[in-house]
């Protein structure tokens, strides 16, 4: 059970450092953006917001979950939630929703 629990913490360090990068490469734009999602939807996740942010950017699933450090299933997971959350239809493309904000 210990050993779980460091891989864990481990894996969340990895991720927020993925995250840290990509926020720090944009000069904080990636907060703002992350800002204005959360009080436009706040009903999202800050995992789905996250994923949100990076959807605005036109990256690949396997690239947020690189980012992010979770699978690619995961964030296939997440953007199925904001969909069902924002109450938009299978058929949006998320990244041109985004892309407006």
């Amino acid at each position: 059970m210990k050993k779980v629990s460091e891989d864990r913490r481990k894996s969340r360090a990895k991720a927020h450092l993925g995250w840290e990068k990509i926020v720090r490469e944009s000069n904080g734009a990636c907060e703002a953006t992350l800002h204005r999602l959360a009080v436009q939807f706040p009903k999202l996740s800050p995992m789905e917001l996250k994923t949100s942010v990076l959807l605005r950017d036109f990256l690949q699933s396997w690239k947020i979950a690189e980012i992010l450090n979770i699978t690619e299933g995961t964030v296939e997971k997440h953007r199925s939630q904001i969909h069902k959350k924002l109450s938009l239809s299978s058929s949006v493309q998320l990244s041109s929703f985004f892309a407006q904000f």
